[in-house]
Protein backbone atom coordinates (compact mmCIF):
# COMPACT_ATOMS: atom_id res chain seq x y z
CA UNK A 1 0.00 0.00 0.00
CA UNK A 2 1.69 3.93 -1.27
CA UNK A 3 1.73 6.24 1.53
CA UNK A 4 -0.99 8.16 -0.29
CA UNK A 5 -3.63 5.35 0.25
CA UNK A 6 -2.88 4.97 3.47
CA UNK A 7 -3.13 8.65 4.31
CA UNK A 8 -6.56 8.06 2.51
CA UNK A 9 -7.41 4.69 4.13
CA UNK A 10 -6.46 5.71 7.96
CA UNK A 11 -7.48 9.31 7.55
CA UNK A 12 -10.16 12.17 5.85
CA UNK A 13 -7.45 14.09 4.09
CA UNK A 14 -6.80 13.15 0.24
CA UNK A 15 -4.47 14.64 -2.31
CA UNK A 16 -5.07 14.59 -5.91
CA UNK A 17 -2.39 15.71 -7.87
CA UNK A 18 -3.29 17.68 -11.55
CA UNK A 19 -1.03 17.90 -14.23
CA UNK A 20 -1.83 21.04 -16.70
CA UNK A 21 0.45 22.02 -20.02
CA UNK A 22 0.08 25.52 -18.85
CA UNK A 23 -0.40 26.74 -15.21
CA UNK A 24 -0.06 30.11 -16.76
CA UNK A 25 -3.48 30.04 -18.98
CA UNK A 26 -5.37 27.52 -16.04
CA UNK A 27 -7.77 29.91 -14.42
CA UNK A 28 -7.52 29.67 -10.94
CA UNK A 29 -11.02 27.37 -10.90
CA UNK A 30 -10.31 25.05 -13.32
CA UNK A 31 -8.37 22.72 -11.40
CA UNK A 32 -11.31 22.95 -8.25
CA UNK A 33 -13.47 22.28 -10.71
CA UNK A 34 -11.63 19.13 -11.61
CA UNK A 35 -11.30 18.70 -7.67
CA UNK A 36 -14.85 18.62 -7.28
CA UNK A 37 -15.99 16.84 -10.35
CA UNK A 38 -13.64 13.92 -8.54
CA UNK A 39 -14.87 14.72 -5.27
CA UNK A 40 -11.15 14.97 -4.19
CA UNK A 41 -12.51 15.04 -0.28
CA UNK A 42 -15.22 14.73 2.06
CA UNK A 43 -17.61 17.84 1.49
CA UNK A 44 -18.40 18.73 5.33
CA UNK A 45 -14.70 18.37 6.18
CA UNK A 46 -13.42 19.88 3.10
CA UNK A 47 -10.22 18.69 3.54
CA UNK A 48 -8.47 17.84 0.05
CA UNK A 49 -4.99 18.73 -1.09
CA UNK A 50 -4.69 19.87 -4.83
CA UNK A 51 -1.49 19.74 -6.32
CA UNK A 52 -1.21 21.01 -10.13
CA UNK A 53 1.70 20.40 -11.79
CA UNK A 54 2.66 22.22 -15.37
CA UNK A 55 5.48 20.21 -16.01
CA UNK A 56 5.92 22.13 -19.45
CA UNK A 57 6.94 25.15 -17.28
CA UNK A 58 8.00 23.34 -14.38
CA UNK A 59 5.84 25.26 -12.14
CA UNK A 60 3.54 23.84 -9.18
CA UNK A 61 0.23 25.27 -7.22
CA UNK A 62 -1.23 23.12 -4.40
CA UNK A 63 -5.03 24.58 -3.44
CA UNK A 64 -5.57 22.84 0.35
CA UNK A 65 -9.60 22.56 1.40
CA UNK A 66 -10.38 24.78 4.19
CA UNK A 67 -10.45 21.63 6.76
CA UNK A 68 -7.00 21.07 6.17
CA UNK A 69 -5.43 25.60 6.26
CA UNK A 70 -4.42 25.47 10.20
CA UNK A 71 -2.27 22.59 8.95
CA UNK A 72 -1.13 22.83 6.06
CA UNK A 73 -1.02 26.91 5.76
CA UNK A 74 0.40 28.71 2.87
CA UNK A 75 3.54 29.00 4.63
CA UNK A 76 4.54 25.50 4.57
CA UNK A 77 3.15 24.74 1.37
CA UNK A 78 5.05 27.09 -0.03
CA UNK A 79 8.01 25.78 1.41
CA UNK A 80 7.55 22.23 0.30
CA UNK A 81 7.28 23.84 -3.56
CA UNK A 82 10.28 25.85 -3.31
CA UNK A 83 12.54 23.35 -1.21
CA UNK A 84 11.60 20.35 -2.13
CA UNK A 85 10.13 20.21 -5.37
CA UNK A 86 11.36 23.12 -7.59
CA UNK A 87 14.58 22.41 -7.06
CA UNK A 88 14.17 18.68 -8.94
CA UNK A 89 12.20 20.00 -11.40
CA UNK A 90 14.76 22.10 -12.40
CA UNK A 91 17.30 19.32 -12.83
CA UNK A 92 14.63 17.70 -15.00
CA UNK A 93 13.20 15.53 -12.54
CA UNK A 94 9.59 16.54 -12.68
CA UNK A 95 8.48 12.61 -11.23
CA UNK A 96 11.07 12.81 -8.29
CA UNK A 97 9.58 16.52 -7.23
CA UNK A 98 6.63 15.54 -7.48
CA UNK A 99 6.65 12.28 -4.74
CA UNK A 100 8.79 14.02 -2.76
CA UNK A 101 6.36 16.67 -2.84
CA UNK A 102 3.79 14.84 -2.32
CA UNK A 103 5.62 12.83 0.70
CA UNK A 104 6.57 16.24 2.16
CA UNK A 105 2.56 16.96 1.90
CA UNK A 106 1.70 13.90 3.82
CA UNK A 107 4.18 14.50 6.28
CA UNK A 108 2.99 18.26 7.26
CA UNK A 109 -1.10 16.61 7.40
CA UNK A 110 0.03 13.98 9.49
CA UNK A 111 2.31 16.17 11.98
CA UNK A 112 -0.60 18.28 12.20
CA UNK A 113 -2.76 15.56 13.42
CA UNK A 114 -0.99 14.25 15.19
CA UNK A 115 -0.14 17.87 16.98
CA UNK A 116 -4.10 17.88 17.37
CA UNK A 117 -4.16 14.10 18.58
CA UNK A 118 -1.44 15.07 21.13
CA UNK A 119 -3.25 18.21 22.81
CA UNK A 120 -6.00 16.27 23.25
CA UNK A 121 -4.54 13.37 25.14
CA UNK A 122 -2.72 15.78 27.56
CA UNK A 123 -5.99 17.69 27.46
CA UNK A 124 -7.70 14.27 29.02
CA UNK A 125 -4.85 13.49 30.70
CA UNK A 126 -5.45 17.02 32.58
CA UNK A 127 -9.01 16.19 32.80
CA UNK A 128 -8.31 13.49 34.48
CA UNK A 129 -6.03 14.41 36.90
CA UNK A 130 -7.84 17.16 38.10
CA UNK A 131 -10.57 14.81 38.52
CA UNK A 132 -8.25 12.39 39.97
CA UNK A 133 -7.49 15.32 42.64
CA UNK A 134 -11.49 15.80 43.77
CA UNK A 135 -11.91 12.32 43.89
CA UNK A 136 -9.15 11.83 46.34
CA UNK A 137 -10.17 15.56 48.37
CA UNK A 138 -14.20 14.11 48.60
CA UNK A 139 -12.88 10.66 49.73
CA UNK A 140 -10.94 12.63 52.59
CA UNK A 141 -13.51 14.32 53.47
CA UNK A 142 -15.78 11.17 53.80
CA UNK A 143 -13.23 9.39 55.81
CA UNK A 144 -12.99 12.23 58.36
CA UNK A 145 -16.30 12.67 58.46
CA UNK A 146 -16.64 8.50 59.24
CA UNK A 147 -13.69 8.91 61.66
CA UNK A 148 -15.49 11.78 63.42
CA UNK A 149 -18.98 9.64 63.88
CA UNK A 150 -17.04 7.09 64.63
CA UNK A 151 -14.99 9.00 67.40
CA UNK A 152 -18.69 10.68 68.90
CA UNK A 153 -20.41 7.24 68.61
CA UNK A 154 -17.74 5.13 71.09
CA UNK A 155 -17.79 8.77 73.28
CA UNK A 156 -21.50 8.31 73.68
Amino acid sequence: MSLAQNLVQNSITQIAIVTLNLLERASKSYPLEMARSYKLCQKEDNNGVLLVVAPNEKKVRIEVGYGLEGGLTDAISSQIINSVMIPEFKNGKMSEGVKEGVFAFIFAVFFSFLKTFLIEIARAALCQWALDEVVQAQMEMVVAQVVEESALAEAE
